[in-house]
């Protein structure tokens, strides 16, 4: 119950603080109930229930983040203006570019409407995938793309406390 105790207040009176100990452990170790209801000293089915109802069906959900550097890749960061023409296209462009070369995420930029673009790219692939994005910008797909240098990326993980489980809704001073 030491375990227990770290992680938050679990009596069933305090149920929003139990599911932020289940949160927090879940940001610790993944969604493994068992060993989540062993540290928590509940039962298997009382975790159970508590991540289904309080974090999956409060929209939330359980994201693995690979560490890209043991992988040997190297996050590249740009800075992307589409042509006109192809704006509309966008979303299904950097999709495709998912599917096919390395690009992992983008957001849309205010209100300049440029994107930024994030691909994880195998360290010996940097040089050619950059060229290949410069000759996207030669034939008229992107109007600009600038490169930042990305030596470190980092997500960050969920502030359980500031979130109140009961009513689903942040709570922040």
């Amino acid at each position: 119950m030491e375990i227990a105790q770290e992680h938050g207040d679990l009596s069933p009176s305090d149920a929003s603080g139990g599911t932020v100990a289940l949160v927090k452990l879940i940001c610790e170790i993944g969604p493994d109930v068992a060993e989540i209801s062993r540290r928590l000293g509940q039962h298997k089915e009382t975790v159970r229930y508590r991540y289904k109802q309080k974090v999956v069906n409060n929209g939330f959900s359980v994201q693995a983040i690979p560490n890209y550097g043991a992988l040997g890749l190297k996050r590249v960061v740009m800075k992307v203006r589409v042509a006109e023409q192809y704006s509309e296209m966008a979303q299904k462009l950097f999709a495709a570019m998912s599917d096919l070369c390395y690009v992992v995420a983008y957001a849309a930029t205010m209100p300049d409407g440029e994107y930024l673009l994030h691909a994880a790219v195998p360290v010996e692939f940097d040089a050619e995938f950059r060229g290949m994005m410069s000759k996207l910008a030669d034939l008229g797909i992107f109007d600009s793309i600038d490169f930042f240098r990305c030596d470190r990326f980092r997500v960050a993980q969920m502030r359980a406390d500031s979130f109140d489980f009961e009513h689903s809704a942040w709570d922040f001073d």
